[in-house]
């Protein structure tokens, strides 16, 4: 059986992260007596061959729970970033200053951290990028939360730069809009020579070829295995085999046998046999595309 990367999990987010959650127990029915904290769920992947793992960071405190956990074992590795959907709730304050302030303040975290752990610990850069999907057109501040995220986006773009490290981007967008900003700021800020990974691919697939084009890594989460994504099966089968990557996204979006309910990091496996059985996907290659991205 072929082993499996999972290059976006989040072992460092509830209910996964303590287990302590009553809400789990009462829905999924689990013994009380096991804690189902990361541990458990790392050793679970371990059972189903997902043997390697990068957990993303997306606020201060997720942050530094990923590096918490990639240094407890060498086959878990921590991406660290700042959300984009923070900053609207910044924006709601209506205060450009604080907004820079606050940009300022990350960026020197980041670097912080950077330059007092090891790449071994840190691989990547994210999860970072625009989302807009719940901006209304009407919403009074839907001006200037884009504007703080463009502006932290290019920041953290910046500072995987300077560190040679992989850009983890999120986009999500009702629209066009978050899409055709990603790629206008990746043309702009972004050296063609640096990777980076679509977490979660979405989007048309003109912005997708135009994103390949620009040297990025495409990540296929559980929602490729859906019975109603043919869209994204179609920028599976156009995505260059060494160009793919599997990422469970846990505790978010189970493949299809276990839709609507909790994902677990042990499921990527159900993702990549999947993508072999239907799409003749070439699971070493998932691999070995993982390990060249990060550097690992």
């Amino acid at each position: 059986m072929s082993t499996f990367f999972d290059t976006h999990c989040h072992y460092n987010l509830e209910p996964l992260y303590s287990g302590k959650s009553a809400y789990r127990l009462k829905v999924y029915n689990e013994d009380p007596s096991i804690e189902y904290n990361w541990r458990h769920h790392w050793k679970k992947s371990q059972e189903k061959k997902v043997n390697k793992a990068v957990i993303v960071g997306t606020n201060k405190l997720y942050i530094d729970r990923a590096i918490e956990i990639a240094q407890t074992d060498p086959n878990l590795f921590a991406s660290i970033g700042f959300h984009p959907e923070a900053y609207a709730n910044l924006a709601k304050k209506n205060d450009q200053k604080e907004i820079e302030t606050t940009i300022a303040e990350q960026e020197g975290h980041l670097t912080n951290l950077l330059n007092n752990h090891s790449k071994k610990s840190i691989v990547a850069i994210g999860e970072i990028g625009l989302d807009y999907y719940r901006l209304k057109k009407d919403d009074e501040h839907r001006k200037l939360t884009i504007i703080s995220q463009q502006q932290a986006l290019k920041m953290q773009l910046k500072i995987a730069i300077k560190h040679k490290l992989p850009a983890i981007i999120h986009v999500r967008d009702q629209g066009r809009q978050a899409y055709l900003d990603i790629l206008k700021i990746l043309k702009q800020f972004y050296p063609s020579d640096s990777p980076f990974i679509l977490h979660c691919i979405s989007g048309s697939k003109e912005y997708v070829k135009q994103a390949l084009d620009l040297g990025a890594y495409i990540g296929f989460s559980g929602i490729v295995t859906y019975k109603n994504t043919d869209s994204l099966k179609e920028i599976l089968k156009f995505t260059p085999p060494n160009k793919r990557l599997i990422e469970t996204d846990a505790p978010f979006l189970a493949p299809l046998e276990y839709k609507g309910k909790l994902c677990e990091p042990w499921m990527l496996s159900l993702t990549g046999i999947y993508l072999h059985e239907v799409f003749n996907v070439d699971l070493d290659l998932l691999v070995e595309n993982s390990h060249k991205v990060f550097s690992v």
